[in-house]
């Protein structure tokens, strides 16, 4: 075995560029399987920090347990951690009910501090981060009840009148956000401090086990040992979110969840992997077979021949594996610190590069059993041949009764190389099959990735380039110069670029049934149109003055924009679009209606009316837009743009009771396009901390920044999986090409001959 194994090695080192193309090969394949399995174990981590910090990092929640039972399972072997609270006390006053926690050091540690420090003794609490009417150093006088966990916790709310056992000042050190440990009692809220003692029955506590393997029947048998027998359903908690991400899960296990959707994509990948792999060791022994045939004339079995191909597997294999394995390392961690930089704004944590062994072994074992497949097949067939055919090549070299025909246009485009090279491969037609069919795969591959990007994600673009302002803004009072003052304090900051105030409703309108354009009639109605709503926005008189100009126009009238543009989901399908309403906006003409019901007494029925309040007859029409209209006008219902002289002349028209369907002047939207989006924002923050209104502010422009970081996270990743299925493909290519020129020197040597230059 060892001559074999000696020639086996200086194969691979004679045809130093082949094998290196086969590692590459190798390596690029491991690389993409490795790496879809530490992307999936890095997303497992992730969950697994988030659970913990939303539900706990404990695996089993016990209610009712006493003293003697809590000491038992601090000594059991099975548990790495037992932390316990004791809801002794609560009191109530006007504004809280508080139930008096007093837990152990360990439970304290666990609760996530927002100022202040953890209580050092039964005199000291912490309190929940909301009760802002504290603070730390504030002395809270307390009558206490006794806290019974088996009633107050449902008959807390109930409770009036209780006996005081006991009065305790206690002193507020700290205040804390406590979602992970605390027990949800929607009648009354948890205070925290240190307990020096346990001497009640009430103790929660909460066990972390050392290995979370069959925990279920683990608990039982435990509880059972304990003899802690539950009173009430709920008494047993299991932390069942944590659990299914370790794999023990009684419903749902997310483990298996992601192995089945591994072993599904990589079995789709290992294909295009073996017809590359396949394709270099098919070569390799065809470039072996006389000295196969030769090992097999002195004594050399099929299994050795065999053994021969797997060892050079082995070699390349090895390296290949090894090498590929760094490199998806290397890869996904770049990956992952780009997705950290790019939307670190929404992660609780940043993504780590983890390593969860399933999920690695899994890659690595389909790599070994793709790299078995592709040694096989070529192996099996060098074992059969006999020694002579071996030797002589029959197989090789196979002679056609018929002449081989070349189109006469290969050779007029080509020349007599292009002519040769295709007869080649005409007699080659098994040597270029596999090649032939990777190179189509990732084609196939590349196109279709190629496709979802431009089809799929170009118009996610498109819509997040459609915003043209960064802020939102909602101004809120019933004193409408209040508005008018801060609006105007606003719009003199050096920041702004653009601004523009508005107020909109929806009216009934009389139904419009025709004169409607196709495009509108193919996205909105299915070719039967009936318009019956309209919006009208009052626009501040800034904006409508500046429409004024732009259309060259001076006397106030509504303005109607008959282009609309937006996003229609229909059938299933997102489409941009940008269209006119009317095909003729010249005659057009809206009455405004209010809708009441009458009550037909004799025949106890109520209908609709329509009441006509106020018809526009006259208006400018046009499809230009300023700033922020295209995002104002956000329906397929006809729009029209009123100043405050406009909606002042509708209000004297019309009679009070009607007033409610017109634009509220209580209540106004800003839009703003900054050039400095970190400085307004800061001053919004300072305006709404220090004004008497209400005031609503979205940073749009941060909002958008992270969906357009998720889509350069999708397009990297997909880029990289394009990227290495191509490089997979061509390394194919490279190899068939490679030992082709080296198969055929004698033929390119007889050519030079003729006169062939290099």
């Amino acid at each position: 075995m060892k001559i074999l194994n000696n020639l086996t090695i200086k194969h691979l080192t004679f045809n130093k560029r082949r094998t290196i193309v086969t590692i590459i090969g190798i390596i690029l394949s491991t690389a993409l399987m490795v790496g879809i399995g530490l992307l999936c174990s890095s997303l497992r981590d992730y969950m697994i920090k988030q659970v913990k910090e939303n539900n706990g990092e404990y695996h089993v929640k016990l209610f009712n347990v006493n003293e003697k039972q809590y000491n038992e399972l601090k000594y059991i072997d099975k548990i790495s951690k037992i932390d316990y609270i004791e809801s002794k006390y609560f009191t109530k006053n006007q504004s809280y009910s508080f139930i008096i926690t007093e837990s152990s050091n360990s439970f304290l540690e666990k609760l996530k501090l927002i100022d202040g420090r953890l209580p050092e003794n039964n005199n000291e609490v912490v309190l929940p981060y909301y009760l802002t009417e504290y603070k730390i150093g504030d002395n809270l006088d307390l009558k206490l009840g006794e806290f019974n966990i088996e009633s107050n916790f449902k008959e807390l709310y109930k409770i009036d009148k209780y006996d005081v056992v006991l009065e305790k000042k206690y002193k507020v050190v700290g205040f804390v956000k406590d979602y992970a440990y605390s027990t949800y009692v929607p009648v009354g809220t948890f205070i925290y401090t240190k307990d020096d003692k346990i001497d009640t029955f009430n103790i929660s506590a909460y066990i972390t086990y050392s290995n979370t393997k069959d925990i279920y029947n683990k608990t039982e048998r435990i509880l059972d040992d304990i003899k802690y027998k539950p009173k009430e359903a709920n008494d047993i908690s299991y932390n069942s979110s944590l659990l299914a991400l370790y794999g023990e899960s009684k419903y749902n296990n997310f483990n298996s969840f992601i192995i089945t959707i591994m072993v599904i994509v990589l079995s789709l990948v290992s294909i295009g992997c073996i017809m590359v792999i396949y394709n270099s060791f098919a070569i390799s022994v065809m470039e072996r077979k006389k000295q196969f045939g030769l090992l097999s004339s002195i004594g050399t079995n099929k299994k050795q021949i065999l053994y021969t191909v797997f060892f050079e597997a082995l070699i390349v294999g090895t390296i290949g594996i090894t090498t590929g394995i760094l490199g998806a390392f290397l890869g996904i961690g770049t990956v992952l610190y780009i997705i950290n930089k790019l939307i670190q704004e929404v992660l609780i944590f940043p993504f780590t590069l983890s390593i969860y062994p399933v999920f690695i072994i899994i890659p690595i074992v389909f790599m070994i059993v793709v790299i078995i497949l592709s040694a096989l097949i070529p192996s099996v067939r060098a074992a059969r041949v006999s020694p002579i055919s071996a030797i002589r090549q029959h197989d090789d070299i196979k002679i056609n009764k018929n002449k081989i025909k070349i189109n006469k246009i290969i050779k007029y485009l080509f020349g007599i190389e292009g002519e040769i090279a295709l007869k080649n491969i005409k007699r080659n037609k098994r040597k270029y099959r596999i090649t032939v069919i990777s190179l189509f795969v990732s084609i196939i591959l590349f196109v279709s990735f190629s496709t979802f990007l431009k089809y799929g994600l170009d118009n996610t673009d498109d819509y997040l380039n459609m915003v043209e302002y960064d802020f939102a803004l909602t101004l809120v009072s019933n004193d409408e110069e209040k508005i008018n003052k801060t609006y105007k304090q606003i719009s003199k900051y050096n920041e702004i670029n653009n601004i523009i105030k508005f107020s909109s409703s929806n009216v009934l309108i009389n139904p419009i049934e025709e004169n409607f354009t196709e495009q509108y009639k193919n996205n909105f109605c299915n070719q039967e149109c009936s318009v019956d709503l309209m919006n009208i926005i009052l626009i501040d008189n800034k904006t409508y003055n500046e429409y004024l100009n732009l259309l060259n126009k001076k006397e106030h009238k509504p303005i109607f924009i008959n282009n609309i543009e937006g996003i229609n989901y229909k059938d299933g399908n997102r489409v941009l679009y940008k269209l006119d309403v009317f095909k003729d906006s010249t005659n057009i003409n809206f009455t405004i209606n209010a809708l009441e019901y009458d009550i037909d007494e004799e025949k106890n029925e109520s209908f609709e009316k329509y009441i006509n309040l106020y018809k526009i007859n006259e208006m400018y029409v046009t499809n230009k837009k300023i700033f922020g209209i295209k995002d104002i006008i956000n329906s397929s219902n006809p729009t029209i743009l009123i100043s405050n002289e406009i909606y002042n002349s509708i209000k004297n028209e019309i009679s009070e009771n009607y007033y409610d369907i017109l634009p509220k002047q209580d209540n106004y939207s800003i839009l703003v396009k900054t050039s400095d989006n970190k400085s307004f924002d800061k001053k919004i923050d300072d305006l709404i901390k220090n004004s008497d209104m209400k005031i609503y502010s979205i940073n749009i422009n941060e909002e958008l920044k992270l969906m357009k970081n998720m889509v350069l996270i999708i397009k990297l990743l997909l880029y990289g999986f394009i990227s290495l299925i191509t490089l997979i493909g061509i390394t194919s290519v490279l190899n068939t090409i490679n030992t082709s020129i080296v198969l055929r020197k004698k033929e390119f040597a007889i050519l030079r001959s003729l006169g062939l230059s290099r």
